[in-house]
């Protein structure tokens, strides 16, 4: 049997979305407090199923493909899934699309410029710019891949969604939670 943290891992599919917060990280903390004051949802980093048990995440090395990871005990994991994708031959051109865009940003640099605009953007109520068009954070990576068949998360452009914004949006449906 799965140890409950791990178990998020049984059936995925691709697009999934990943939130994990992790109490023990002052990025996560920092990130969950400016976005996530209004709520008691916790999230401070976004990944996406890519194939069966690996990933695509942005993350300080860059926009990568990884197997997907073990987090620990203490981690808040959610695995988030938009309503109408399902992975069907009604909707394999939807993954088409997004296994293009996903190819296509491979090896992208992380924007650790990005953090400071959405914290901006957050406390005062009001979209920013994207301010690297060549370097992506986390949640904008993913918000991109959806943003190319026609979905925006939660309502926003790419660059001013932030990790609590997958937890907020009504279109995803929460398929697997930990927490410890």
């Amino acid at each position: 049997m799965d140890k409950p943290q791990l178990a998020y891992k049984n059936n995925l599919q691709f697009g999934d979305v990943i939130v994990v917060y992790n109490p023990d990280s002052t990025l996560h903390r920092l990130i969950d407090f400016v976005t996530g004051q209004k709520t008691p949802l916790k999230a401070g980093h976004v990944a996406m199923i890519y194939d069966g048990q690996k990933i695509v995440e942005a993350n300080s090395t860059g926009v990568k493909i990884k197997p997907c990871k073990n987090y620990s005990p203490k981690h808040i994991v959610y695995v988030r899934r938009f309503c109408d994708f399902d992975n069907t031959a009604e909707h394999t051109s939807d993954k088409s699309i997004m296994l293009r865009a996903i190819e296509k940003s491979l090896e992208r640099k992380y924007s650790f410029f990005q953090l400071p605009v959405i914290a901006l953007s957050y406390l005062f109520k009001t979209f920013m710019p994207d301010v690297s068009k060549k370097a992506v954070i986390c949640s904008e990576l993913i918000a991109e891949y959806y943003k190319k068949i026609g979905i925006k998360i939660n309502g926003k452009e790419p660059q001013n969604v932030a990790p609590v914004d997958y937890l907020k949006d009504k279109n995803f449906n929460t398929i697997s939670f930990y927490k410890p």
